[in-house]
């Protein structure tokens, strides 16, 4: 079962830098008032709730809006760190993958443009509801 707003917010504090805060005391891994999880190699943070691990930008949009969100959860500003509630915003796949930062290796700086060596030319494509 996944947790409720009402649950998180008995178990939390919403920080205003976008974190969640230990309401309670659990006499051995946590402690009331401290920074709730850990921070991934990959840059989210999991926080873990009744032995099952979760991404903290999830449980702050359910203790904020009582909901899990029905879509992906986007951070605004390409921070995967930075889960303060007006950074987040519920995303189709497609808008998530347009609000990505630029992948290391690629040819280009410009999205959708690169560079073919069997031809070597520059290509440009873009790709829109899956068409092209």
């Amino acid at each position: 079962m996944i947790p409720t707003q009402a649950e998180l917010q008995t178990l939390f504090d919403y920080a205003d830098g976008g974190y969640l805060v230990w309401r309670v005391d659990s006499g051995g891994r946590y402690r009331k008032g401290t920074r709730a999880g850990g921070r991934m190699s990959n840059g989210y943070t999991l926080i873990g709730v009744r032995n099952r691990y979760y991404l903290a930008h999830r449980l702050i949009w359910v203790w904020h809006f009582g909901r899990w969100p029905d879509l992906m959860l986007d951070h605004i500003d390409k921070n995967r760190a930075n889960n303060k509630v007006h950074n987040l915003r519920e995303a189709t796949a497609s808008q998530n993958l347009m609000n990505a930062a630029k992948r290391k290796g690629t040819t280009s700086k410009y999205r959708g443009v690169y560079f073919r060596a069997d031809t070597r030319k520059w290509n440009a494509e873009i790709k829109y509801d899956k068409k092209r």
